[in-house]
């Protein structure tokens, strides 16, 4: 390709990106101020009689800042990945930015700090279900990390970016499966233990859409002939006991 076509393809792409990026912004504003201006109509009046508790609370800060990485990853590879995995990295921001509304939006409903205020995740020893081994398991693994498990590191997000091609897919699926991986077991305890069971609702329905993402992704990792990161993953569906 001629030196001034490349530079235009590249002007080109740099444009869409930036757009896509200052789009994301103002939609994830967007859906912010729906989520408060929901929880303030007559519909949720039963949750805002509910404080949330230490477990709620907790989780939508640290579950909000989890969603917050997977919306920057899927940002990093628009327009730069396969068609395949851009439609892919689409469909988590548009899911992730509505979810983060939602959970951003108790949170302004209850006056409480839409951030934690910690990286630790100390508010999963008050759960009611420390008897059940997957929570003691999810709670032992966020000890062990100092924080959330699955994060990408800077490290990992520099390597994301200076990829390209077949390298920046794969990349891409690796550090997204892990990263769902962790949100999954996040929800599934928070479906658990929530004290608010509106927010134990919202966990089991992020827990679902997360893993039929991440069935998704594994596809796609198989075709490639590529291997996930390794991840300890916790499996609770079997023998849930009764809520």
């Amino acid at each position: 390709m001629p030196p001034l076509a490349a530079d235009r393809v590249r002007q080109s792409r740099s444009v869409t990106l930036g757009f896509s990026i200052v789009l994301g912004i103002l939609l994830g504003v967007a859906i912010v101020w729906a989520g408060t201006m929901w929880w303030r109509s007559d519909r949720p009046a039963q949750a805002r009689e509910v404080a949330g508790g230490t477990v709620d609370v907790g989780f939508l800060q640290h579950m909000a800042q989890h969603h917050d990485q997977a919306v920057v990853m899927a940002g990093i590879v628009a327009g730069r990945a396969s068609p395949q995995i851009t439609a892919l990295a689409t469909q988590i921001t548009h899911n992730q930015l509505l979810e983060v509304g939602e959970m951003r939006g108790w949170l302004k409903m209850w006056q409480r700090p839409l951030l934690p205020q910690t990286s630790s995740m100390a508010w999963m020893n008050t759960g009611q279900g420390q008897s059940w081994t997957p929570d003691q398991a999810y709670a032992r693994l966020c000890s062990g990390s100092g924080g959330m498990p699955g994060m990408a590191t800077s490290a990992e997000l520099n390597r994301l970016r200076a990829a390209s091609g077949k390298s920046l897919d794969i990349l891409f699926l690796q550090l997204m499966l892990r990263h769902h991986l962790s949100a999954i077991s996040m929800a599934r305890f928070a479906d658990r233990n929530a004290e608010t069971p509106m927010i134990a609702s919202a966990a089991t329905l992020m827990a679902r859409e997360q893993s039929e993402e991440a069935a998704t992704i594994r596809t796609l990792l198989r075709q490639a002939d590529a291997e996930p990161l390794p991840f300890p993953e916790i499996e609770i569906e079997v023998t849930r006991p009764p809520r």
